[in-house]
């Protein structure tokens, strides 16, 4: 089985339980996700299975769109509302305030929270954190790509982002807190599309089935395609490098056999040749 699952993940459902039940209730045994969802968030969960596992760096680059339910007056630990309370104030931004930062935000420096997946020297930055420990760690350039105030009935701020790959929205609540003399944490946090997919093809994990799998002719079927001859189609089974007698242009592309059947997913090296990441 190669593909991916599109599941709406319910809340209080961490994203390697979902890989689990999946592993489980398909006999898999590759399986992934292509971007971690916080157990309290819900909607879309790219998972992958098979051969697809190989490609999680095309999902994990790509925009990420989300809705999110922001409090502001108050700073939690983990910037989100399970954490400990770390900071009141009174002070509550206008409308125009929010919008206003907002824009200033469309590109700048995000400091990773410590209560998150990203590793440093081999370890999850939330295992650091429950032992109380504050590692030290670079900021990253992250853009906002678009956003829209859904409603603002203070102290509460719902809104919906786009936002580039790394993008810890919790972080935006906290940054965008403190930027409107106050504090923010998440309250609500939903995942809306994840590059091309979007959670209206999500189903919840009870009833996701075999027949919603998103084959790789779905996955791929933006990028050029080529037809190889069976001698040549054995060779990239087994890892052969391609070149431009196959295929001329600087891009990814895929190899199809005569019969229609997908046989691999290339991309292009820097000495003119194409190397497989899925064969």
């Amino acid at each position: 089985m190669d593909g991916i699952f599109l599941i709406d993940k319910s809340k209080n459902m961490s994203s390697f339980e979902v890989v689990k039940h999946i592993r489980k209730k398909f006999n898999v045994s590759k399986v992934g996700h292509a971007g971690t969802l916080d157990p309290f968030a819900t909607g879309l969960l790219v998972i992958l299975v098979g051969r697809a596992t190989k490609i999680a760096s095309l999902f994990l680059n790509q925009k990420k769109s989300y809705q999110a339910m922001i409090k502001f007056g108050e700073e939690t630990d983990t910037q989100d509302y399970l954490g400990k309370k770390k900071g009141v104030s009174e002070y509550l931004p206008s409308i125009n305030e929010v919008e206003e930062q907002l824009l200033k935000m469309k590109e700048y420096f995000q400091m990773p929270p410590m209560f998150s997946a990203k590793k440093i020297a081999g370890k999850k930055l939330y295992e650091y954190a429950r032992k109380g420990l504050d590692v030290k760690r670079e900021k990253v350039k992250i853009k906002i790509h678009s956003h829209k105030i859904i409603d603002y009935n203070p102290p509460f701020l719902e809104l919906s982002l786009t936002v580039s790959k790394g993008t810890y929205i919790r972080t935006i609540a906290d940054d965008l807190g403190k930027r409107c003399k106050t504090f923010g944490h998440v309250l609500e946090l939903k995942r809306i599309s994840s590059g091309k997919f979007n959670i209206r093809k999500a189903k919840c994990i009870e009833t996701i089935g075999i027949d919603d799998l998103v084959t790789f002719d779905e996955i791929f079927q933006e990028n050029k395609k080529i037809i190889l001859n069976e001698f040549l189609i054995s060779k990239v089974k087994n890892g052969l490098v391609l070149d431009s007698r196959q295929y001329n242009k600087e891009e990814p592309f895929c190899v199809y056999n005569k019969k229609g059947e997908f046989i691999a997913y290339y991309v292009p090296t820097e000495n003119n040749s194409f190397k497989p990441v899925i064969n």
